[in-house]
Formats: C-alpha cells, structure tokens, sequence
C-alpha cells in the first residue's frame, strides 16, 4: 500500500508540472502573440505610406524583441523582427545601417534553421545579401530556393520585380541570370490580386512601365496582363 501511494503521488506530481508546463507555454504563447500584432499595426501603417516617428518606431522594435523573447521558437517572429529592423533602415532611423543589416541577416539565417521551407525568409535573405555585397553565386541560391519553394507566393513575385529593376541598374550578371524568372514572376505579381497594386508601386517608383511591357512581352504574357500595365495604349 505503502509503495502504491508514492507512486500515486509521482504520478500526480507529474501531472501537475505537466499541466503547470502547458499553462505556461500557453501563456507565453498569447502573451507574444499580442506583441506581434502590436507590431502588425504599425507595419500596416507603413505599408500604407504613414511614415513614424522615432518613439513609434522604437515601440514597434521593441514589442518585435518582445514577442521573439516570448516564443523564440517561432520562425515567424524573427522574420517580424528583421522586417522592423529593416523598416528602421528605409526610415533612416537605424544610424549604423551596415550592422543593422548583418543584424537581419542573422535573423534570417536563425529563421530559416527553424523553418526551412518558407520561401519568404529565402527571398528577404537573398535581399539583404544583394544589399550587402554578397557574392552573386550566394545571391542566387537564396533566390532559387525562394522560387522553387514559392512558385506561386505572392511575396515572391513583388520580391524578384523589385530585384528585376534592382539587377537591372547595378547587377547585369544577376539580371541576365534571372530574366527569365523574373519576367514570369512580373506577369504572375499583376494578375495576383494579393501583389497587383505592390508590383504596380515598384513600376511607378522606377518608372519601369517600357521595362515591364518588355517582360510581359517575354513572358508571352495574357492581355490581362498587359491591360493591367497598360502596355497596349
């Protein structure tokens, strides 16, 4: 009998840290969850055009190191992270832009090691390494993961327009490399009702509307998508 109670009170014991263990893990899971969509907002502002002040931009780092410090294991919130910091940089808030960047690289690397099949995290890291100078084999390989993983994500798309102008102006090794994918992804980033208007944003910020008619041309692209860009006036 003796024997038996001591194993009842193990048991119980057991049970009891592990449903102390999941309250926890639950907490720290809704507590980081309400960091990050404290963050959301003010990335939905920026995306709309609002620009922020210091203090809100602060703010918003500060919930993103929250949120990861909460659930560390949970890729998404690194990636939320980095695309702060990386707002921070596009802001000018961020004075040591350099570091800043290695910064988010090593997220993305840290991000990537967690969760190795999102092809978003691939495409930011190939942008981050085409900021910083990396080699192009290096550049390649990321952005190759990003559309073998992603062949229809609508990041992707608007992530290979925007490097298309980018290689176009200062990387023509890349740009002939990825012509072809880029021309396709451009075509796909217009008739995407979730990238339309981002893709469109990265054509008029270039003034790209001869250069994007010249890829949907290469594309063979469908006369949705030249009337999306206007190519037929």
């Amino acid at each position: 009998m003796a024997i038996r109670k001591v194993v009842n009170v193990l048991i119980f014991s057991i049970i009891t840290m592990l449903l102390c263990f999941a309250s926890v893990k639950a907490l720290t899971s809704t507590v980081a969850s309400l960091k990050y969509y404290s963050v959301k907002n003010y990335i939905d502002s920026w995306n709309s055009g609002e620009e922020p002040s210091v203090a809100e931009y602060n703010e918003a780092v500060s919930f993103a190191n929250e949120a990861v410090a909460y659930q560390s294991d949970m890729a998404f919130y690194t990636d939320v992270l980095a695309e702060v910091l990386q707002w921070g940089i596009y802001w000018g808030f961020e004075k040591n832009a350099d570091s800043t960047q290695n910064n988010v690289l090593d997220l993305y690397n840290e991000s990537i090691a967690m969760r190795p099949g999102w092809p978003v995290t691939w495409g930011n890291q190939a942008f981050i390494k085409w900021q910083l100078q990396h080699p192009n084999d290096d550049i390649a390989y990321d952005l190759n993961r990003a559309n073998t993983l992603g062949a229809s994500t609508p990041e992707i798309h608007i992530l290979m327009t925007r490097l298309g102008y980018s290689f176009l102006k200062s990387n023509l090794s890349l740009y002939v490399q990825f012509n072809k994918t880029i021309s396709h992804r451009f075509e796909l980033g217009l008739l995407n009702h979730l990238s339309t208007r981002s893709v469109l944003q990265v054509v008029n910020s270039n003034q790209g509307t001869a250069i994007g008619c010249l890829w949907l041309k290469q594309a063979e692209a469908s006369d949705r998508a030249d009337r999306r860009l206007k190519c037929n006036r």
